[in-house]
């Protein structure tokens, strides 16, 4: 990790901020170990602030890891309803976006999971249901 990911992951959203204004740190670049994204990261360890901060950075709301999970991804499958509720706020969020290895959308990963409000969420972005019937 760097110290971007490792502020995204602990919740210091001034940190990310200050990092963010610096302009040779790009939100989108993983780190060559293990593949980090800030906003993957942010989501997947429920840090609502920090995400807001990475998004209001101009990063890529769609951003992955190295195995393919975006924000909406991690936030679907953990329940994060707030943190998907502003990563849904984005407008180029693709919220029909799907793993690369099993297909899944964060919807599927809500549903699997029983996140009824977070599968509402989705919804009122207008995800495709006609993907999961």
């Amino acid at each position: 990790m760097n110290a971007l990911c490792l502020s995204a992951k602990a919740g210091h959203a001034d940190i990310v901020s200050a990092l963010l204004a610096h302009p040779e740190v790009d939100p989108d670049r993983p780190t060559q170990c293990g593949g980090h994204v800030a906003l993957v990261t942010a989501a997947f360890n429920g840090r609502e602030d920090v995400v807001a901060a990475i998004l209001d950075s101009s990063a890529d709301p769609n951003a992955t890891n190295d195995k393919g999970y975006s924000g909406l991804h991690w936030a679907a499958s953990k329940g994060c309803l707030e943190v998907a509720r502003r990563i849904l706020s984005h407008p180029e969020v693709e919220v029909d976006a799907r793993l690369g290895y099993s297909g899944e959308t964060a919807m599927m990963l809500a549903a699997d999971r029983g996140h009824v409000d977070l599968m509402r969420a989705m919804i009122a972005k207008e995800a495709d249901l006609a993907r999961y019937g």
